[in-house]
């Protein structure tokens, strides 16, 4: 399995946890599981970005960067229409 894979199923752990571990200890604050999710992809599409830009450099293998950013793509295109499907308006 490519290192980024590998990272980016950390990343994804640690996001679940945090998101539950919040959600167990204060599930009253905030505003809601749906829009703190959404803004967790907010946040893990943000994390990819940069991650995908601080990581470029003449080196790097190509198709697990392109793999990776399709990932990233995708999480931001998640993360755009989470709200717009969730929206009862």
């Amino acid at each position: 399995m490519p290192l980024y894979w590998r990272r980016m199923r950390v990343l994804l752990a640690i996001f679940a946890l945090l998101f539950l571990a919040t959600s167990l200890a204060t599930p009253t604050r905030g505003a809601g599981w749906f829009w703190d999710a959404g803004n967790g992809l907010g946040f893990a599409a943000f994390a990819g970005l940069l991650y995908l830009t601080l990581t470029s450099n003449p080196r790097i293998n190509l198709r697990e960067h392109q793999s990776l950013g399709y990932g990233v793509f995708l999480i931001t295109v998640l993360h755009a229409f989470w709200f717009i499907l969730g929206d009862a308006a």
